[in-house]
């Protein structure tokens, strides 16, 4: 399985991959600053994502503009948009996710996150 991770931020993606690693060890990580590397990424042929964590704010291309893209591209990956707001949790709804987390996170929520993606897979 494949998740990946993108934000700005370099100590939420730290964060954020230990807490998968943690709950999924079978899990290969990979971290992105912005949405448009996380799209260069998957555009290659045979490039797969299980899971995406965006955060919602990027430079660039917003999580919602990756959202709507990967659900376009990887409509099976599942799709958690995160933002230290509650306010848009609807809004990462109609662009597709699967999931919305406020930051800071914790393991409990990651685990329930990883299960529930693994249970809509089967």
């Amino acid at each position: 399985m494949i998740a990946l991770i993108v934000d700005k931020d370099m100590d939420s993606r730290i964060r954020l991959k230990h807490l998968i690693q943690e709950n999924a060890e079978e899990c290969c990580v990979l971290e992105f600053p912005g949405g448009r590397q996380a799209m260069d990424y998957v555009s290659v042929p045979g490039r797969e994502a299980d899971f995406l964590f965006t955060e919602v704010e990027l430079k660039g291309m917003s999580g919602f503009t990756l959202c709507r893209n990967m659900k376009k591209l990887q409509n099976q990956c599942y799709l958690t948009l995160m933002s230290k707001k509650d306010d848009y949790a609807y809004e990462a709804w109609l662009y597709g996710a699967d999931n919305y987390l406020i930051k800071p996170f914790d393991g409990n929520r990651i685990k329930a996150i990883l299960k529930d993606a693994l249970r809509k897979k089967r």
